[in-house]
Formats: structure tokens, sequence, C-alpha cells
């Protein structure tokens, strides 16, 4: 999962489409369940974990998509289920143990 976090504008990000195919979702539910947490953020909070932007599909059409630091990424994440978030899950609380006990 290294090509899921990539450096844009010296931060760490990923991207909702990126995140559906690792995941196996759809980008549409994606884009849903982003579109609901920026609902449920207190105003300006989603500015700083979450950009929409615009992509040209292969057939040419524009479509959105969104970027996402660490917060939104982790945010995100907890809404989904299967193995793969699971496997992420438990890294990512290994790591932050392990932190935490240096």
């Amino acid at each position: 999962m290294n090509d899921l976090v990539y450096l844009k504008h010296d931060e760490m990000v990923c991207d909702s489409l990126q995140e559906a195919e690792k995941f196996g979702k759809r980008h549409d539910k994606v884009l849903r369940s982003v579109d609901s947490l920026i609902k449920s953020l207190p105003k300006n909070g989603e500015r700083s974990m979450f950009k929409e932007v615009k992509r040209k599909a292969a057939d040419g059409q524009m479509h959105r998509m969104y970027f996402m630091n660490r917060d939104g990424f982790s945010l995100l994440i907890m809404g989904f289920t299967g193995k793969k978030v699971l496997d992420l899950l438990l890294i990512l609380n290994i790591h932050t143990d392990l932190i935490l006990i240096y």
C-alpha cells in the first residue's frame, strides 16, 4: 500500500480514486462518504482535510475526486469494512503504540 500516499504541494496526501481501488470500493460510494463527512465536520474543518478537484477520465469527461491528508484519510477509512481496511488499521494502531512507548 506504499503507493496509496504521495507528496503533493509539500504535503502527504492520497486521493479518493486510489483509495477506492485499494480498498475495493466503488468510487461513487467513496465520494458520498467524503461528502457526508464534510457535512458533519465543523465549518472550515474540512478544508484542511479534503480538497475536491476534477480529473479527466479516459472517455474525456471530467469527474470529481478528492485529495485528502492523513486526517481525512483516517476519518474516511474508519467507516470502511473489509480485510484490507482491518489490516491497515491494525498496522496503524501498532505503529501508534510503538510511538507512544518511545
